[in-house]
């Protein structure tokens, strides 16, 4: 059973490492006021551990002198749904949900273009393929394109969740977490219009052979969910060898209340859609 996906989460500013590694959504009342385990909590003083589920409304932990304000915890972005034929990639996604993906534009000089579906709350599905209208670049596509023979989950994104943090900021609170997502870079595409947009991110591979997300941040560019026919992401599962090492890279980026983690023979990435059509599973 996929993971059903909330809203809302909170996390503190980069810098206040307290939260609960497992990924749990126990409620604990914290202050009067209830916040799930897997939140951060921004507190003065000095003494920082949990606050345990359920205790008494009303009163702090003994170990927290003060909750002085909490931010949001990072979202996702985007999903990547890679294929070998990205027209082929954008009819099977039709057929299934009901919905018709739009053109979104060319990824100039890495040999890929997109198509795009909102997936609600301000997030999307980006189809990615080759770029017949590009030569062969001089380097492989982003995110194992040349390798998928199928249609495939290949990575996502998160994004900083309007916390006040840039994305520097959550590399180096990762590296210090354990977990490296690597440098940012700046990107960009020209849409179906011919609008040049442009973002900074992490390299899209991400970590662990996809499993971990990269890192995004548009900056001033409209974010590409705006305005897009969409369906709804209910929820978001990962397969891995090892899940307890993807646990821990999640944490370090802020993503491991994201997505429900299992053990499986390989990665795999899974998004569950409510649509037209009913429930589709995608990966």
């Amino acid at each position: 059973m996929l993971m059903s996906l909330s809203h809302g989460r909170r996390a503190a500013p980069h810098g206040v490492r307290d939260r609960a590694r497992d990924g749990s959504d126990t409620a604990a009342q914290v202050c009067g006021s209830i916040v799930p385990q897997s939140t951060y909590l921004c507190r003065s003083g000095h003494g920082t551990t949990w606050p345990s589920a359920g205790e008494p409304a009303g009163e702090c932990h003994r170990s927290m002198t003060h909750v002085d304000s909490l931010a949001i915890m990072t979202v996702i972005d985007h999903l990547v749904y890679a294929g070998p034929d990205l027209q082929a990639l954008v009819r099977e996604v039709a057929d299934l949900t009901g919905v018709e993906p739009v053109d979104g534009g060319r990824h100039e000089g890495r040999g890929t273009a997109n198509a795009l579906l909102g997936l609600g709350e301000g997030r999307y599905l980006e189809l990615l393929g080759p770029d017949p209208d590009q030569p062969e670049p001089a380097r492989p596509r982003p995110l194992r394109v040349d390798e998928v023979s199928t249609p495939t989950m290949v990575g996502w994104a998160v994004n900083l969740g309007g916390a006040g943090r840039n994305i520097e900021a959550l590399v180096t609170s990762s590296q210090a977490d354990g977990y490296d997502p690597g440098p940012v870079a700046p990107m960009s595409r020209r849409t179906a219009d011919g609008d040049l947009l442009a973002w900074r991110l992490t390299p899209p591979e991400g970590g662990l052979g996809g499993a971990i997300p990269f890192l995004i941040d548009w900056g001033t560019t409209p974010h590409p969910s705006a305005d897009l026919p969409s369906v709804e992401l209910t929820g978001l599962r990962l397969e891995h060898p090892e899940p307890e090492v993807v646990r821990a890279a999640l944490t370090a980026v802020d993503a491991v209340g994201l997505v429900q983690v299992s053990t499986g023979e390989r990665l795999r990435i899974t998004a569950e859609l409510r649509t037209p059509r009913g429930t589709v599973t995608l990966g």
